[in-house]
């Protein structure tokens, strides 16, 4: 059986990528014609090792702690992301890039609050990282899904601060991965 999402892409061909074509220019963004509709779903990886904060798709750019292609965390012009979730997982960071990703919060991150700016805009402020927990399958675990969201604009910044709310550092050889659930032109 198919996902509902495909049947109804399927009986109205064009419309959903017309529907996102239209929020990103009611945004006042351009679109290039040479774009695609995708879905996309960029990570990146942090040592939180000994931190009270950690911020992601910031500071420097470390392939193999992401995959936002190319070398900068700044999107190319008129790759516009609609981001309408995020997805945390937790792993062991002492071997880096060998850590096995864990989707949910670890009991340091349930204590924390999530900020996300972009290009200096704050689009969510304070939001608890307890949001993405309950009684979730493991398929969802760490999910937060957001009731609005918002555009990751090409050429702009996105950097989501996650801080503990208790001042209590992470454990040692802690890593956190945020996950975003976007969908956009590449």
């Amino acid at each position: 059986m198919l996902p509902n999402g495909l049947v109804n892409a399927l009986m109205a061909p064009g419309s959903i990528d017309q529907a996102i074509k239209s929020y990103i220019l009611a945004a006042k963004y351009t679109i290039q014609n040479d774009k695609t509709i995708a879905g996309t779903n960029y990570y990146h990886d942090v040592d939180s090792s000994g931190q009270t904060e950690i911020k992601f798709f910031t500071g420097n750019y470390v392939s193999s702690e992401t995959n936002v292609p190319g070398n900068s965390f700044v999107r190319p012009q008129s790759e516009h992301q609609i981001i309408y979730g995020i997805r945390f997982f937790n792993g062991d960071n002492s071997q880096p890039g060998i850590t096995d990703w864990i989707p949910g919060a670890s009991a340091w991150l349930k204590n924390c609050v999530m900020t996300i700016t972009s290009n200096n805009v704050v689009m969510i402020k304070d939001f608890p990282i307890t949001e993405a927990l309950g009684d979730l399958t493991v398929r969802d675990d760490g999910v937060i899904p957001f009731q609005v969201p918002f555009i990751w604009g090409g050429q702009e910044t996105l950097i989501i601060t996650v801080t503990n709310k208790n001042g209590v550092a992470a454990p040692i050889n802690a890593g956190v991965r945020a996950s975003l659930q976007a969908v956009g032109l590449i």
